[in-house]
């Protein structure tokens, strides 16, 4: 057997019947005629809720990087423990609010896109 597949997690070995699935059951849906309306209306409706929801998140997200960097630089060099776990939070919020930034441009580029905002 391929070694990556003896440690690879699950998800990596399934990942191509996920996507297949994906392809099979959605490409289909999207031949119908009256489903590109139906997407249009619900973006004209619902992309301002969305794109507030998802900058709540940034801007949480955001919040939390600046507590965590507070508490950093009030830490001082006194606990290298206390540093590192500081420091693991700034990365994982970090990672988190260029995630959450990327799912809005994308999301931005697909509604002005596709649907003419």
């Amino acid at each position: 057997m391929n070694k990556f597949l003896e440690v690879a997690p699950r998800y990596v070995k399934y990942m191509p019947v996920f996507l297949s699935m994906f392809l099979f059951f959605t490409v289909p849906s999207f031949a119908q005629p009256k489903l590109p309306d139906a997407w249009k209306s619900l973006m004209d409706e619902y992309h301002i809720i969305i794109q507030g929801i998802i900058g709540f998140g940034i801007l949480t997200a955001l919040l939390v990087f600046i507590m965590h960097m507070i508490h950093l630089a009030s830490l001082g060099a006194s606990n290298p423990k206390a540093r590192r776990v500081i420091l693991n939070n700034i990365l994982i919020s970090g990672i988190t609010t260029a995630m959450l930034g990327a799912v809005e441009v994308i999301f931005s580029i697909l509604v002005t896109t596709a649907f003419g905002k």
